[in-house]
């Protein structure tokens, strides 16, 4: 009978220690490229409603991992370098 109690305890530990486990998220220890275009949109001052092209590249500026988007609004090509870890803007340059 006393081993049946133990073994019934230790499972329930075992579980429980399992399923608290299991609500927890940890965040990603990056953005993501759609992230990195919807802040590149606001620190360019772009709707995404206009008409436009998007392109983005993963590169790296002053030695960080970063998006490189390009966003092309009628003759203007917007170049915005967003960190990729913190989501940071980093540079915004405008082509006409």
């Amino acid at each position: 009978m006393k081993r049946r109690i133990i073994a019934l305890i230790a499972l329930t530990a075992l579980a429980l220690s399992l399923f608290s486990a299991c609500g927890k998220k940890e965040k990603p220890d990056h953005i993501t490229a759609e992230e990195a275009q919807k802040i590149a949109f606001e620190a360019a001052g772009v709707s995404k409603k206009e008409k436009h092209e998007i392109h983005t590249h993963v590169e790296e500026f002053e030695g960080k991992p970063c998006f490189t988007v390009h966003i092309v609004l009628m003759e203007s090509e917007y170049a915005v370098i967003v960190d990729a870890m913190t989501g940071e803007v980093l540079s915004v340059a405008l082509d006409d």
